[in-house]
């Protein structure tokens, strides 16, 4: 919750904004100022000496209200797999019937997603010593971003304390946590 962290950390990053967001010569002010983002971020790492892919949480969607998120790859690499929820193909017919699609991505890559209208799922492929992403929630449409609190609406808690090492449930097992979708 440091400020002073959050910019110093901003400042190390390749940039603060990616180039796509940023104003090309031919655009307003007015149309750059609409591009918001919150004031938090999202580090993703892990390692994966095996062989085989390490697979991250299975499939989901996340319960978000803003535009959508940028990653922006700093070492190793992850493979995303994106595909259209109903609600995304309902509004762009030339979606339906798409399959899933992943992607790799290595160092110095951007993907921009809004993962409440992709289902994804991530996986760092075998052999890479490190995997570490970035990612920052925006807003395209000029909304001023609330605080970031980093939980769900609604979610999971522990009715009662567990003693330490105690296994709660597994990845397999793992309640569903996303808001319901309207329809």
């Amino acid at each position: 919750r440091s400020r002073a962290a959050f910019t110093a950390f901003l400042k190390a990053m390749p940039f603060v904004v990616p180039p796509f967001l940023q104003p090309t010569c031919g655009e307003s002010k007015r149309v750059a100022a609409l591009v918001k983002h919150s004031a938090g971020l999202w580090i993703f790492f892990g390692r994966n000496p095996s062989g085989a892919a390490l697979a991250g949480r299975p499939e989901h969607t996340d319960a978000i209200e803003h535009s959508g998120t940028w990653h922006v790859q700093l070492q190793g690499s992850k493979v995303w797999t994106l595909r259209p929820t109903a609600e995304l193909q309902r509004s762009n017919r030339s979606l339906r019937g798409v399959r899933p699609v992943s992607l790799r991505c290595c160092v110095g890559d951007v993907l921009c997603v809004n993962t409440r209208l992709w289902w994804h799922r991530t996986r760092i492929p075998g052999r890479c010593p490190l995997s570490l992403s970035v990612a920052r929630d925006m807003y395209l449409d000029g909304t001023t971003p609330r605080a970031p609190d980093f939980t769900n609406v609604r979610g999971h808690y522990a009715t009662r304390a567990f003693p330490k090492g105690s296994v709660v449930f597994s990845a397999d097992e793992a309640p569903d946590l996303e808001l319901p979708r309207c329809r």
